[in-house]
């Protein structure tokens, strides 16, 4: 359930994408456990999105890309921990 201050309306999927990024950060911040953060995304997101995670990426944390099949698919083998 959530909050009425953890509700945020925006005008676009790029300003939706940035504010959900922006708003993992702080967390970073303030996370003092050894594990790195990890993101998963598909190779076909929002370009929002690609370059939000790129960002984070270049900050520390650990982005997954899936790939995806020609039908946007993709195969529970894809997130098997190598």
């Amino acid at each position: 359930m959530c909050n009425a201050d953890e509700i945020y309306f925006t005008a676009s999927a790029t300003e939706s994408a940035n504010t959900a990024f922006d708003r993992f950060s702080p967390c970073m911040e303030e996370d003092t456990r050894r594990e790195v953060p990890h993101i998963i995304v598909s190779e076909i997101e929002h370009s929002a999105v690609l370059e939000s995670a790129s960002q984070l990426e270049a900050e520390g944390v650990r982005i997954t890309r899936v790939p995806l099949t020609r039908g946007s698919c993709t195969s529970p083998a894809t997130f098997v921990k190598r």
